[in-house]
């Protein structure tokens, strides 16, 4: 360091204390954040090592479960590996840029990895997003050099860590797809398509493929299958015309347009140098976030981290192009109105930052850091903590017997109780729709934890089912059909509980069955599975205000006489008449009711005569022959 200059030294400065405060606080949020499935899928996969699994390769499920191994089975010893990893991607961003910006704008852009949220977050989780973000930096700073020295030890280097890589998520072959593109499309990347030492590179990286697709040829390509095509529901989806928007949120707007600025002077340097490093970078930009875009308007099931790689391609050049930009405005207003904005931004990230790491802590401790009518508050989704349900489940299965056996209703589900309960008990699958994509029952079914094993193993005991509950039973094909299939395989079963987790949005219901089929024939309203009364709306956990429907049905077998609907426990007056909901027929499975097919009802409620916050809302239904029940009890917030 002894050509350092002293401004450079104090960038590596604030590089080195960011990234250790970076990783201090994610560290501490590693430790706290309730478990998100995806996790204790890898885990459970990775516990059972394979050439790959139903929608990832071998890499992850393998990296997660030998943090496990090496370190306990507590949320911070599943995460360190990962943790750690993706703590050094500041550094990795500084290796990244060295070869292609001055020192002092690497060792920015590397600090920049360091405080903005899309690269911060990927250190919090055992999900493959942190990884990926330093494999991606790693992969280019290593091509770059190998395209300006044509070193064998750079090529090497750059086909192991693509290896690594596409062995690692299938969201990775992106990147080597990136520099796929550039070799065919740019001039400086066809230079090298007769380089002997570029297909030796490209070769290493071939080997981590070799496993995924060695898993595909067993499954007849389904994991390929999923992903191209199976994952996605290929209809227009108008909601995504304001992804860039989406994005911005997602980053903060003044950090978007420092990327966006950043984007923008690579390609400006790709036009005026024409070197291989910046069309390198800029069909990495290009490639990483466009296909991404392009997807959203047709999948409404993308997820708004994919492009974040993206991101990590362009931050080398943010600084330079801040740099320029405050050079073309060395003076006056628009000096200090630009040197304000970038200040503005980067606070905006950090405290972004900080507020997605106080989002994690309140989901997990919101029962004693938030009152009732706070927690509607709580955002982001599947971040709920299961954790509550672990003593009921288990007194569930203490009262049925010894011989009891835990069934979850799909894949997500089974994992989030089985992470619960004791490693030797008895836990299965049934075969769920939502599950059908991804062939988890197929991949449950290799474990001896399907459907079929169930029934061939345990018919006649008893069972303890748990399942999430939709938000419309009753119109939802797959699922009704799905209850349906359950009542075929379980008889004897009765609702133990239904709980609401925290803040009331995931309803989870625990039953209790006998394996096997009914002897006779199926009566619907003797299946707990298919409940006779559901409250459609307002759905669990949300907000409502002034006058607004609450609707459901109403079914039973001697008739409905009236439906009256409860919140905190005092009625509302005016009791329910059923019609026949116009448009739209409920399945025949809820003909039992002698008024079938007018068992929908309905009635606006006023619900600004309550005080604002939590309250339960349920109904009362009372049946012809005089019997009242209550149901659906759930939480709502009123504004």
């Amino acid at each position: 360091m002894q050509n350092w200059s002293r401004n450079e030294k104090f960038w590596l400065f604030v590089l080195v204390a960011a990234s250790v405060i970076s990783a201090l606080w994610t560290l501490f949020l590693a430790s706290q954040a309730n478990w998100i499935w995806e996790e204790l899928h890898f885990l459970m996969a990775g516990r059972n090592p394979d050439w790959g699994y139903p929608d990832t390769p071998a890499g992850t499920p393998l990296w997660v479960a030998g943090s496990e191994t090496l370190f306990g089975p507590s949320r911070l010893a599943v995460r360190s590996a990962t943790w750690f990893v993706s703590s050094l991607l500041p550094f990795a961003v500084w290796f990244m840029a060295s070869p292609v910006v001055s020192r002092k704008h690497a060792l920015m852009a590397g600090g920049l990895a360091a405080i903005l949220p899309p690269f911060v977050t990927g250190a919090v989780y055992a999900y493959p997003e942190g990884p990926q973000q330093v494999l991606t930096a790693l992969f280019l700073g290593c091509l770059v050099r190998a395209l300006q020295k044509n070193k064998l030890t750079d090529w090497v280097m750059t086909g192991l860590v693509c290896a690594v890589g596409v062995f690692f998520y299938y969201r990775f072959l992106f990147v080597p797809g990136a520099a796929f593109v550039f070799a065919i499309a740019t001039a400086s990347g066809r230079k090298h398509l007769l380089n002997p030492l570029a297909w030796f590179g490209g070769g290493i990286a071939l080997l981590g493929l070799v496993p995924s697709l060695i898993d595909n040829l067993n499954k007849d390509f389904g994991p390929l299958l999923y992903h191209a095509g199976r994952r996605q529901d290929w209809t227009f989806f108008p909601e995504a015309l304001t992804y860039p928007l989406q994005q911005a949120g997602l980053v903060t707007p003044i950090a978007f347009i420092l990327l966006l600025l950043g984007a923008v002077h690579v390609m400006s340097r790709w036009r005026t140098e024409k070197t291989a490093e910046t069309a390198l970078f800029s069909v990495a930009v290009l490639f990483l976030f466009l296909p991404f875009m392009i997807l959203a308007l047709f999948d409404s099931n993308s997820l708004p981290h994919w492009p974040f790689l993206a991101y990590v391609a362009v931050l080398p050049f943010v600084p330079e192009a801040v740099a320029k930009l405050s050079n073309r405005v060395a003076k006056g207003w628009q000096s200090l109105a630009l040197k304000t904005g970038v200040i503005l931004g980067l606070g905006l990230a950090i405290g972004t930052t900080l507020l997605f790491g106080v989002n994690i802590l309140l989901w997990r401790h919101s029962e004693t850091w938030l009152t009732e009518n706070q927690m509607g508050l709580l955002r982001g989704g599947d971040l709920e903590d299961w954790s509550i349900l672990e003593d009921d489940v288990r007194a569930a299965l203490q009262a049925a017997g010894p011989d009891a056996v835990f069934v979850g209703g799909d894949h997500i589900t089974t994992l989030r109780i089985q992470k619960l309960l004791p490693e030797d008990q008895p836990a299965y699958t049934t075969q769920s729709p939502i599950d059908t994509p991804r062939d988890y029952q197929g991949y449950r079914r290799r474990l001896g934890q399907g459907e079929a094993d169930l029934l061939g193993e345990h018919e006649g005991e008893p069972a303890i089912i748990v399942l999430s509950e939709p938000a419309y039973l009753y119109r939802e094909a797959d699922e009704f059909g799905f209850r349906e299939h359950l009542c075929g395989i379980l008889s004897n079963s009765e609702r133990i509980s239904t709980t609401s987790l925290t803040p009331g949005e995931v309803q989870v219901s625990i039953f209790r069955a006998d394996v096997g089929a009914y002897g006779g024939d199926l009566d619907p309203a003797d299946c707990a599975f298919l409940p006779s009364v559901v409250i459609e709306q307002p759905r669990a956990g949300k907000y409502v205000s002034g006058e607004e429907p609450v609707f459901g049905i109403a079914a039973d077998p001697a008739g409905v006489k009236a439906v009256t609907i409860f919140i905190d426990g005092a009625p509302v007056p005016v009791q329910q008449t059923r019609v026949d909901l116009p448009g739209y027929r409920f399945p025949e499975l809820l003909s039992f009711d002698p008024d079938y097919p007018s068992i929908y009802w309905t009635r606006l409620v006023d619900f600004s005569q309550f005080e604002k916050g939590r309250h339960t809302l349920e109904v009362e239904v009372e049946t012809m022959s005089g019997e009242k029940r209550r149901y659906g009890e759930r939480l709502i917030y009123i504004r």
